[in-house]
């Protein structure tokens, strides 16, 4: 017997998939327990509270939502959007896979071009730095040096234009 005003819960299909959510400036692991058309129950060592927005991902799917409710290490998210539960469990980013191979690694399998460079480990982000530091210390020194050429050139002209009236006849 149905209560009128409730609504009938979306069908929900148990699984344990990892993911990973971005809780404030990191990333942290997480556990998919079970997926519907528009949720999802997650479990973590650090649940987000109640009403938080947040951002899960899984291989190739983006999933932002608001947590409705958080109990213990598990909680519960109403997603923005409908998710395809079949090809969030085979890790495609929707039913063409593209070729993908269910599992792959998607850093593996690039679709960028040659001409872009990807910097993701920390010894790629030091010629970054090294250009910025060199940089810095450049215009540092032209502003230091501009600012003494400046400051004498006031003090050269004070003495010569004195120099200059006393040698008037």
């Amino acid at each position: 017997m149905a209560f009128a005003g409730l609504r009938k819960r979306a069908a929900r299909r148990k699984v344990r998939l990892h993911g990973r959510m971005r809780s404030n400036c990191d990333w942290i692991d997480l556990s998919i327990r079970n997926l519907s058309k528009k949720g999802l129950m997650a479990e973590t060592d650090d649940p987000p509270g109640r009403g938080h927005y947040i951002e899960i991902r899984r291989a190739d799917h983006i999933f932002v939502g608001r947590v409705v409710w958080s109990s213990g290490r598990c909680f519960g998210v109403m997603l923005s959007d409908e998710v395809n539960i079949d090809s969030v469990v085979a890790g495609f980013a929707n039913d063409n896979s593209g070729g993908k191979v269910p599992g792959m690694e998607r850093r593996v399998h690039s679709d960028r071009h040659g001409s872009v460079q990807i910097l993701a480990k920390p010894s790629d982000w030091r010629w970054l730095g090294q250009l910025l530091e060199r940089a810095s210390l450049v215009l540092f020194g032209a502003a230091l040096v501009g600012t003494f050429a400046y400051t004498s050139y006031g003090a050269m002209a004070n003495s010569m234009s004195a120099i200059t009236t006393a040698l008037q006849p």
